[in-house]
C-alpha cells in the first residue's frame, strides 16, 4: 500500500514501481528513501514491551510471565523453551534487540564486572579493550573513596589508554547509589521505539548491505544539496535508473522501441535523456559547463554526477542538478506535444528558479563552540557577585550533564563557604527540575542529580528555574574562559573590581 502511495496510483490502474521496497527502505545515505521496514519496526515495538518487563518487574504483566516462564532466572537469560507461547517466543525476539543496547549506569559500581559486564559508553560491546586479565575486578575497586571520583591509579595499573579516557568521562556520584540499567541509544537512558528501529537497521546494513565512505558521502551530498526537494528526489530517481525512459519503458513492454523518440538514433537510457541526447546537448551547450562534460561520454547518471560532483563547486552542481530535471520535464513536454522552451529560455528559467528558491531558504546559521567548559557566578540579593568560578571539563559531555555538573560544583561551592542561595538558574529545564526530583533519569547525569538534589537541601534552595544564554552572560564567560585557557580558576568577593 505504501509503495502504490510513493509511486503514484488511480481506481483501477496502477503506476510503475520502480524500485524494490526493500531499496526504499534504506536510509538515504545508503540510497533508499528511509521509509519503515515494517519487520524491524515491529521487532522495535516488541522490545519497548521487554523494556517495561526488564524496568517494572512488579507490573501484573511482568509478574504473569514470571511465574509461567522465568521463575529462578533473569529476564535477560532466560532462553526459549518447548511448548513457549507465540507471545512469549515474541517478547525474546525483540529482547534480542534490547540487549544489544543495554549497559550498566555507574552508581556505587559494586554490582559491575569491569571488564565481563557492559558499562562503557562504547557500541557495540560496551565492554573495555583492554585484555582481560582474569580478576573478578569490580567498577567499585576503580573509585576513590575518599574524594568520589576515579582512581586515576588504579585505571593507570587495568586499562589502556583508550579505555581510561572512556572511564574519565562517565561521572561518578558523590553519594554513591545502586547501579542501574540504561539503554544507551537515547539521551534519556530509557528505551525508546525510535531508537531501538534505528539500531535494528543499522545492525541489518551492516550485514547484508556494503556501501562504501564514498558512496554514503555521495548520497548525503546529493540530499544536502540546496534545491528544492522535487528537484532531489528526481537527480535521485535518475541516478538509480529510475525514471521512465525509453529503454526502462521498453523493458517492461509498454513501448515498442528503445530508442529515443527525440533524435530516434540512440537507445533512451536516462544518461542519453539529460546528457547526450542532441536537445540536451544543445541546452548544455548554452550553459557554462558544457566543457565539464568532456570524456563523460556514455556513462550512466550517477557515474556523470558523481565526476562531476568532484570537479565543480557546490553552488555549480546545484545549477547542474537543476538544468538536468528542467531538461527532463522540457523533454517530457515535446514528447507529449506541448509547448517546450528554447535552450537560451530554459537555461535561464532554471537558474531564475533555483535562486529564487535559495533566497527562500536563507537562514541564519548559530556559531557554535568546540570546547566545552563550565561557570558559576554566585550572587547576593542585590546583584553582587560573592562567588564564582570556571573549570574546564575532561571528558565528552553533552549540554544537559554541562549543566548538571556547573550546577552540581555550585552548590558544593556555597555549601563550601557557607553560601545560602535561594535561587538556581541554569540553561536546561531538565537540570532545574532535578533539585526537587531525585527520581530523574538522564543517564550518566543521573549520578549527578542524585548530587544536585543532596546538596540543594543543604544550601537552602526553594526555586530552580531556566535562564537563557544572554540571560546568564557572567557564568558562561566564566565557561568560555575555562574553555580557552583549559584551566580551573576561583574568585571570591571580587565584583568591585570588575
Amino acid at each position: 500500500m505504501m509503495s502504490k502511495f510513493w509511486w503514484g496510483s488511480r481506481k483501477g490502474k496502477r503506476k510503475i514501481s520502480w524500485l524494490k521496497w526493500q531499496d526504499l527502505c534504506l536510509p538515504k545515505s545508503n540510497g533508499g528513501l528511509g521509509f519503515k521496514d515494517l519487520s524491524l519496526f515491529n521487532q522495535a515495538l516488541i522490545a519497548k514491551q521487554a523494556w517495561r518487563i526488564l524496568v517494572n518487574p512488579s507490573s501484573l504483566a511482568a509478574r504473569i510471565l514470571k511465574a509461567k516462564y522465568f521463575q529462578t532466572e533473569d529476564f535477560l537469560q532466560v532462553s526459549i523453551k518447548s511448548g513457549c507461547s507465540h507471545l512469549w517466543r515474541s517478547l525474546i525476539w525483540g529482547r534480542s534487540l534490547l540487549l544489544k543496547g543495554l549497559r550498566w549506569k555507574v552508581g556505587d559500581g559494586r554490582s559491575i564486572n569491569a571488564f565481563k559486564d557492559p558499562w562503557l559508553p562504547r557500541p557495540s560491546t560496551f565492554k573495555p579493550i583492554t585484555p582481560d586479565p582474569n580478576i573478578n575486578l569490580q567498577v567499585a575497586d576503580l573509585i576513590d573513596n575518599e574524594f568520589p571520583g576515579w582512581n586515576i591509579n588504579a585505571l593507570n595499573h587495568h586499562f589502556l589508554p583508550i579505555d581510561r579516557e572512556i572511564i574519565l568521562s562517565i561521572p561518578v556520584s558523590y553519594l554513591g547509589g545502586p547501579d542501574s540499567i540504561s539503554w544507551h541509544f537515547d539521551k534519556s537512558g530509557s528505551y525508546t521505539v525510535k531508537s531501538g528501529y534505528r539500531l535494528a537497521l543499522s545492525e541489518k546494513l551492516n550485514s547484508s548491505v556494503s556501501n562504501s565512505t564514498i558512496t554514503r558521502k555521495w548520497w548525503t551530498s546529493i540530499w544536502n544539496q540546496n534545491v528544492p526537494p522535487k528537484v532531489k528526489v528526481f537527480v535521485w530517481r535518475a541516478c538509480l535508473n529510475a525514471i521512465p525512459a525509453g529503454f526502462n519503458l521498453w523493458k517492461r513492454r509498454i513501448l515498442d522501441q528503445p530508442f529515443c523518440s527525440l533524435c530516434r538514433s540512440s537507445v533512451d537510457v536516462p544518461g542519453h535523456s539529460l546528457f547526450w541526447c542532441k536537445e540536451a546537448k544543445r541546452v548544455w551547450g548554452c550553459s557554462r559547463f558544457d566543457s565539464f562534460f568532456d570524456g563523460l561520454q556514455d556513462l550512466s547518471v550517477l557515474d556523470v554526477l558523481s565526476r562531476l560532483f568532484s570537479r565543480v563547486s557546490k553552488e555549480d552542481f546545484a545549477s547542474i542538478c537543476i538544468i538536468s530535471w528542467a531538461i527532463w520535464d522540457n523533454r517530457n513536454l515535446s514528447i507529449s506535444g506541448g509547448k517546450s522552451r528554447e535552450p537560451e529560455d530554459l537555461i535561464r528559467w532554471a537558474e531564475a528558479y533555483l535562486a529564487e528558491f535559495q533566497l527562500a531558504q536563507r537562514k541564519q546559521s548559530p556559531n557554535g563552540s568546540g570546547v566545552v567548559g563550565i561557570g558559576v557566578a554566585i550572587r547576593n540579593d542585590k546583584g553582587k557577585v560573592l562567588a564564582s568560578l570556571s573549570k574546564a571539563l575532561r571528558g565528552n559531555f553533552n549540554l544537559v550533564t554541562c549543566s548538571a555538573l556547573a550546577l552540581r560544583e555550585g552548590l558544593l561551592l556555597a555549601k563550601t563557604f557557607n553560601l545560602k542561595i535561594m535561587i538556581a538558574e541554569v540553561e536546561s529545564q531538565l537540570v532545574a527540575s532535578s533539585l526537587f526530583s531525585p527520581t530523574i533519569s538522564g543517564r550518566e547525569a543521573n549520578a549527578i542529580f542524585k548530587d544536585i538534589n543532596f546538596l540543594s537541601s543543604e544550601v537552602g534552595i526553594c526555586l530552580g528555574q531556566t535562564v537563557s544564554r544572554s540571560g546568564n552572560l557572567l557564568a558562561c564567560n566564566f565557561a568560555s574562559l575555562a574553555s580557552s585557557s583549559y584551566r580551573d580558576s576561583l574568585w571570591l568577593d571580587f565584583s568591585s573590581a570588575l
